[in-house]
């Protein structure tokens, strides 16, 4: 693996801020579709948001690289090494392209077919779930993740109220 004079604890600390800022920006993303849901006022906001989210996950991803090229990919191997990393990250792309799309599709006015749109609630609580296990993971040492954890459960129960029942009223 490639070594660089880099400070590994420096670069650590940008795959944090990196990291943060883009959960940031995805519950704010979360919280507009919430919104638009309910009542479409800014129908574009929720793609927007998404596509700000894609950009800053993807710096992340670089800040991650970058780390492990100066820990001469420690940081990679821990977590299951590169083929497993790599797939994760085709993965999550992937449901990013999905959620987006039907994102788009809703603020369009567009029928979104119903698996496809099932696959894209899916993804996008999954990925607020891998940020809220990571801001509990801090939460015991640093309340501030606390609050942070009980604000993003709030929008994606949000999110979750506002999608549309699969069983009519009166039937489950």
């Amino acid at each position: 693996m490639l070594h660089v004079g880099w400070d590994p604890a420096a670069v650590a600390l940008w795959v944090r801020i990196t990291a943060r800022v883009s959960a940031f920006v995805f519950f704010a993303a979360l919280a507009a579709a919430a919104a638009n849901r309910r009542t479409p006022i800014r129908a574009r906001a929720p793609e927007r948001l998404l596509v700000a989210f894609l950009v800053l996950h993807t710096i992340h991803f670089g800040t991650v690289v970058a780390l492990a090229a100066a820990s001469t990919g420690e940081n990679i191997h821990v977590r299951g090494g590169w083929p497993l990393n790599l797939t994760l990250a085709a993965v999550f792309y992937l449901g990013w392209f999905v959620i987006w799309r039907v994102w788009r599709d809703r603020a369009r006015g567009i029928v979104v077919r119903r698996r496809l749109s099932i696959l894209a609630d899916a993804g996008a609580v999954a990925i607020a779930t891998v940020f809220l296990q990571n801001f509990a993971s801090y939460a015991a040492a640093a309340p501030a993740f606390g609050i942070v954890l009980v604000i993003g459960g709030g929008i994606v129960a949000w999110y979750l109220l506002g999608i549309p029942r699969l069983v009519p009223k009166g039937r489950g």
